[in-house]
């Protein structure tokens, strides 16, 4: 590389010179030089305040659409079967809100919370969660009252609830959207449950009892008193008459009805009565959900021991009423007539009558008399006849015999006794049977 000295330069730029021309000569004037003078301003934030404010507001206007949503859904007439779908419904539209404001747009939210508020509840998914609710809600309300006014009784109205439970589904679309809802449809509608005392009134009428009578009469007959004043029926002993007896008249009947007729009378009743085959076989039914229900509950180990063991108990009960002898299930009519049965055989029933004219009888009156005085002195009323009819000293006689052979003479008799002896010492005279 060529060193080159500054000499060499320098007579470079001699020969290289631009020459000098003067500015003025081109009529060029230079401006005067002013020098830059900064002045600060203010910010004006007045615009971004706006913006902000305007954000506020569609925040909390998305809030309070959020709100209003929130509270249509809890004030659904639904019941506790639809809790967790409205809490998930709830959930679902707060995401999309949420969604819709991610990156602070609350413009996109509060337009999504205004259509969320038009939509949720008059979507599909809502309108039919509602008229099932209100459609089983009146079945529910009439089935109640039924029961009230004793169409149906406990174990049906139990039965009823038991197989009607909720039961919601939703339908979907091809792509899987919610156009609707099942219907709702009571899958056990009951019908009146049997009356059964009014049953047996009914069969009751049908049945006519049978019956058979006999009756007769009596003649008339004499009892007589002998030598003795004893009573006797033979005439030729007669010394009197003791009474004469009228006899009456007598009547026999029988009267009943029995089992055979009972069940007779209960099958004329059913052929009147068709809906009877459907009234038994509901019992039937209600008899088999409950045997169910509590063998169930015999095997819930959530049950004391005691709980368990009534349930076993009960549902034993149950399994008797339902099986024949072997054990095997009754159909509906055998069923039926295991609960007509019993009540025939002690329905059915006899009844006998006697009945009588009542005879008379006419006493003696002499007889009555001589009762009396038979009681007052402790003797037979044959003596009492003889005494009666005797002397003074034969009566003495009479007492003194008393005395001695029956040792039956009253307190009064001996009385009698010591007056005639009194009177009749030292006479001797002898009843006057002895001497017969």
């Amino acid at each position: 590389m060529p060193n080159y000295s500054d000499r060499y330069y320098k007579n470079l730029n001699r020969q290289r010179a631009i020459p000098n021309v003067s500015l003025a000569a081109g009529g060029f004037t230079p401006a005067a030089f002013t020098p830059f003078v900064y002045a600060p301003k203010e910010f004006d934030v007045t615009p971004l305040q706006k913006s902000l404010a305007t954000l506020d507001e569609r925040k909390e206007k998305t809030d309070q659409q959020r709100a209003a949503i929130m509270s249509a859904l809890g004030n659904l007439k639904l019941g506790p079967e639809e809790d967790k779908w409205k809490a998930d419904y709830a959930n679902r539209i707060s995401k999309r809100i949420d969604a819709a404001a991610q990156f602070g747009d609350y413009s996109a939210a509060l337009e999504e919370a205004t259509r969320m508020a038009g939509e949720a509840l008059s979507s599909p998914e809502v309108t039919s969660r509602v008229r099932y609710h209100e459609a089983r809600e009146k079945w529910l309300t009439n089935l109640e009252n039924r029961a009230a006014r004793g169409e149906i009784d406990s174990d049906t109205l139990a039965r009823a609830r038991y197989e009607n439970a909720y039961n919601y589904q939703d339908t979907y679309d091809d792509n899987g959207n919610i156009i609707g809802g099942t219907a709702w449809n009571a899958k056990f509608e009951p019908v009146k449950d049997l009356n059964l005392s009014q049953v047996m009134a009914e069969i009751k009428s049908l049945v006519t009892p049978s019956s058979k009578a006999t009756s007769g009469r009596g003649g008339t007959s004499q009892v007589y008193l002998d030598a003795q004043g004893n009573q006797t029926t033979d005439a030729s002993k007669a010394r009197g008459v003791f009474s004469t007896v009228s006899g009456g008249g007598s009547s026999h009947s029988e009267t009943g009805v029995t089992a055979q007729q009972w069940a007779d009378a209960y099958d004329a009743w059913v052929r009147m009565h068709p809906e009877a085959a459907r009234q038994f076989e509901q019992k039937r039914q209600n008899n088999i959900w409950l045997y169910k229900q509590d063998l169930m509950r015999s095997q819930d180990m959530n049950l004391s021991a005691e709980e368990r063991a009534n349930a076993k108990a009960n549902a034993d009960i149950q399994y008797s009423q339902l099986t024949d002898e072997q054990g095997g299930l009754l159909s509906a009519e055998n069923y039926a007539r295991s609960i007509a049965n019993p009540m025939f055989k002690v329905m059915q029933y006899s009844k006998v009558a006697d009945s009588s004219e009542g005879g008379s009888t006419l006493l003696n009156e002499g007889y009555l008399k001589n009762k009396t005085v038979a009681e007052a002195y402790g003797m037979t009323v044959g003596q009492a006849e003889i005494y009666g009819m005797s002397s003074p000293i034969e009566q003495q006689a009479i007492l003194k015999d008393v005395a001695t052979n029956s040792n039956s003479l009253t307190n009064a008799g001996k009385e009698a006794l010591s007056i005639f002896e009194k009177s009749f010492s030292g006479s001797t005279y002898t009843a006057p049977w002895q001497n017969q």
